[in-house]
């Protein structure tokens, strides 16, 4: 606040002090009824935190004559007369009281507060919009049953539209066959029937079926109203809780361990299912009208390949350990052929392979480590559909063809195979010997394979790896999605 003390000298005419301030409104009133006179002392305060000007004369308060300032002003006088004088005694500036101090304070904190929300909200924005760019697996709204469901947001989003109740089957456009898929969904809305009953269900469906429901033996999925699993009509109660709109449920689907688990808002239930098919579809259900759910994340882990310990062959008496990494012949003098969980379909795959154990009365062994069609159960030497390099004479076998290739294997070789679906080509080292180009035209799609013959034959996939390819801008990239069902 400025406190301005000046003292009328000569006063000829009225001296003008209530228009004393550059664009504030006029007083018509006077001092105590009376006029300035010569020798008055006037003393004014201009308070811009209040926006108020006050006045004393001789020491007389008159209070606020002036409100409602503008931001900023200027100190004026007019006199009628050539002959007025006036003379400035003092100008300062009067300290602020501790209570203003604190309200100006307070204002400049809160406005500094809202300034960081907006700008805090603009960056979870830019991050969703960012996130959004990112998922690359959405619902499939291309399905041709899916009427009244709604698809939004890139088909992030889904809804079901229909004014009647009914399920509403929703899957996604992308089949899951590898790694380790999460998804973050959350729900937008979630009616409940009498103040009571919600019903809606996520999980995931075989990929060649149209979605899930209560009676599907194809789905699997974790209701929303009672905690309970569902499975071709059976029921596997108390797993996780009830569900209510704004929750996040992450769903997690191994399809290595071929396992099913789920989260809500951090909670984690564990394994939901075991024994999931082999290629999945994350899928939902909807069944009151306005019941939406959206994709608000999705991360791959990449998990290094193992051997598939569910394919239906013949791995009977097979030993899997250290995560299905190592695999044992666990019988007497018959083949077991073992194919990886994964499949191959382009880019340049490289594995490490360790030879825990070879059989034969003198160790001489009888493995062979190669690939096999991915449609195929494994490799043999009579297989047109293998691709394999054989321990016991360091050749390799195609459709009960010899070539003469490597060098005999021993107990702690370690043999690397690199896949090259870019040039459909595999070849093998041994030991870091590099033995060059085994086979070329491989099916599209192949698996790693191995087979063992003796008793307590034994390997282990040591390390994997993918090479980097340089960027191809011709090549189009696969979207994944999500489809609607009933």
């Amino acid at each position: 606040m400025l406190q301005i003390s000046f003292k009328v000298c000569v006063l000829k005419a009225e001296l003008n002090v209530w228009n004393g301030l550059l664009k504030a409104p006029s007083r018509s009133d006077s001092l105590d009824g009376g006029k300035c006179k010569a020798g008055d002392i006037i003393e004014m305060r201009v308070d811009l935190n209040q926006k108020q000007v006050s006045l004393t004369r001789n020491s007389r308060d008159y209070g606020v004559l002036f409100s409602n300032l503008q931001n900023e002003v200027r100190v004026v006088f007019g006199m009628n007369t050539k002959e007025d004088s006036i003379s400035f005694l003092c100008s300062e500036e009067i300290p602020k009281k501790e209570e203003e101090e604190e309200e100006e304070q307070q204002g400049v904190a809160i406005a500094k507060e809202e300034e960081e929300e907006e700008e805090e909200e603009e960056v979870i924005a830019k991050e969703e919009e960012q996130r959004e760019k990112e998922i690359s697996i959405y619902w499939d709204h291309l399905i041709s049953h899916l009427t009244n469901v709604l698809f939004e947001k890139s088909n992030l989003k889904v809804t079901n539209n229909s004014k009647e109740k009914g399920w509403k089957s929703t899957r996604s456009k992308e089949i899951l066959q590898t790694g380790a898929h999460i998804f973050t969904i959350k729900i937008n809305q979630l009616k409940r029937h009498f103040d009571k009953y919600t019903l809606m269900m996520i999980g995931v469906c075989d990929a060649h079926h149209r979605g899930i429901n209560f009676k599907s033996p194809k789905g699997y999925m974790y209701l929303s109203y009672n905690r309970n699993l569902y499975n071709n009509n059976n029921v596997k109660k108390k797993y996780g809780e009830p569900w209510q709109a704004g929750d996040i449920i992450e769903v997690r689907i191994d399809t290595n361990q071929r396992q099913l688990s789920f989260k809500r808002n951090n909670q984690d239930y564990g394994v939901a299912f075991a024994n999931l098919p082999n290629e999945v579809r994350l899928a939902c259900d909807l069944f009151y009208h306005g019941d939406s759910i959206s994709i608000i994340r999705h991360r791959k882990e990449e998990i290094p390949i193992h051997w598939d310990q569910f394919v239906v062959s013949n791995f009977t008496n097979v030993l899997y350990e250290e995560d299905n990494s190592k695999v044992t012949n666990n019988s007497r003098y018959h083949w077991r052929a073992i194919r990886s969980r994964e499949i191959i379909k382009n880019g340049v795959h490289v594995y490490n392979i360790k030879v825990n154990q070879l059989g034969g009365k003198f160790q001489q062994g009888s493995i062979m480590i190669g690939v096999c069609d991915a449609s195929h159960r494994g490799i043999n030497n009579e297989s047109p559909n293998g691709y394999m390099y054989y321990s016991y004479d360091g050749n390799i076998y195609n459709n009960n063809l010899e070539s003469k290739y490597g060098e005999p294997w021993q107990v702690g070789d370690i043999i690397q195979v690199r896949i090259d679906m870019n040039q459909k080509q595999l070849s093998f080292t041994r030991n870091n010997q590099d033995y060059g180009v085994a086979f070329s035209n491989l099916p599209n799609e192949v698996r790693l394979a191995c087979d063992l013959f003796y008793n307590g034959e034994s390997i282990s996939i040591i390390g994997s790896k993918k090479e980097e390819e340089e960027e191809n801008e011709d090549d189009d990239e696969e979207e994944l999605g999500f489809s609607s069902l009933f």
